[in-house]
């Protein structure tokens, strides 16, 4: 065996070595973080309150919410966020008159296969680690978001229009769950790429140009690579063909970038393969349409999201504010502004390197190759 033979079969002992261990020693289960409970957003919780006076009811056949609101700065706010907090409730307690009072059970997820079973042992314990740190995380942001006068008045809004019980008391808290445990997956997918996005630019300092493949290319390569495994464990976990679908593309193009190649017809009429150099002009038109493709994914979550719907650009900002109540208009119009001013620069850089120093590189790359050229010698007489 060679020493390459011999490293990757000492891998695969271990890998299967340790999902052998954890599936053996370890049974990984969804992470129960209490993220808000009742008694926090009762005024006094020593209090005793009227347990359930018929909160159920009063929602399901109500149509919209007639608002007595004392005129303060957070009021328009807070009559938008009551209203979609009745629709919320409206809709689960037409789906379930008791949702508050039944806890929902783990989903049973079932392993067929062997290589998912693989994976399950493997990635299942970690994942599960991250989600309670996650969980934890925003948990305390939402306790300090609790200590602040905003909270306070909407809190004030809220038992005056849904009345002073514990049944409110436990459907405001169970409103600000669902939404902070549906921003986990958001963080931790924010981290991921800024722990790539680090280890991508160190990476790319120390690396040193190649014969036939700049820097530039092979980051954008690597990144499409990355984006690609991303779809497809987005596909694997979540069960969806469009995530299968776009892991299949942006794999094949990652491919093609790092390695571009064009297919000839010889006079053999035999097929060939030419591995191309892509000049810096093209190189930089395909940064150009990567972060424009990014900055339109961005621009159509912020667009389309709303309080009952929020997107991924409001909950993670509601993941490090805490507060999962209020739409936040202002963080979003203002990285919607960057967006574009980011995309002007990229754009004004573009069009500087595909008409200014891509052309005085190719000129310096022909006069290269002419000082490589040596004349023939005279023959002697």
């Amino acid at each position: 065996m060679t020493k390459l033979q011999k490293i990757l079969t000492g891998c695969l002992v271990l890998v299967i070595t340790i999902a052998f261990t954890m599936s053996y020693f370890s049974r990984p289960h969804e992470p129960n973080v209490e993220i808000v409970n009742a008694l926090q957003e009762l005024p006094d919780p020593s209090r005793n309150y009227p347990l359930d006076t018929g909160l159920s009811e009063r929602i399901s056949r109500s149509h919209g919410l007639a608002l007595v609101l004392v005129i303060s700065e957070f009021t328009q706010r807070n009559a938008l966020a009551l209203d979609s907090l009745r629709s919320w409730a409206r809709q689960n307690y037409l789906r379930d008159a008791g949702f508050l009072h039944n806890d929902l059970p783990e989903p049973v997820n079932k392993h067929t296969t062997i290589v998912e079973s693989l994976c399950y042992s493997l990635f299942a314990a970690p994942s599960a680690a991250l989600r309670e740190a996650a969980l934890n995380f925003v948990r305390d942001q939402v306790a300090e978001f609790h200590n602040t006068p905003a909270f306070e008045k909407f809190r004030s809004d809220f038992f005056d229009s849904f009345g002073l019980e514990m049944e409110s008391a436990l459907l405001l808290a169970r409103y600000q769950s669902d939404k902070a445990k549906a921003s986990v997956d958001v963080l931790l997918t924010a981290g991921f790429w800024i722990i790539v996005f680090v280890v991508g630019s160190i990476l790319a300092l120390r690396s040193k140009p190649g014969v036939r493949t700049t820097r530039l290319q092979r980051i954008l390569a690597y990144f499409y690579v990355i984006m690609a495994i991303y779809y497809l464990c987005s596909a694997w976990s979540q069960n969806q063909m469009v995530f299968l679908i776009s892991a299949w593309v942006l794999g094949w193009i990652g491919i093609y970038i790092r390695r571009p190649v064009t297919i000839e017809l010889g006079e053999d009429k035999g097929l060939s393969f030419k591995v191309l150099t892509p000049s810096r002009s093209v190189i930089a038109l395909g940064y150009w349409a990567t972060f424009s493709l990014i900055a339109i994914q961005i621009l159509t979550w912020i667009k389309t999201g709303s309080l009952m719907n929020p997107d991924p650009v409001s909950l993670l900002i509601s993941c490090f504010t805490g507060n999962f109540l209020y739409d936040p208009t202002s963080a979003k119009r203002a990285i919607s502004q960057a967006v574009g001013v980011a995309w002007i620069l990229v754009s004004l850089w573009v069009f500087r390197e595909v008409t200014v120093r891509a052309p005085a590189a190719e000129v310096e790359q022909e006069l290269a190759s002419l000082n490589q050229v040596t004349p023939k010698e005279e023959a002697l007489p």
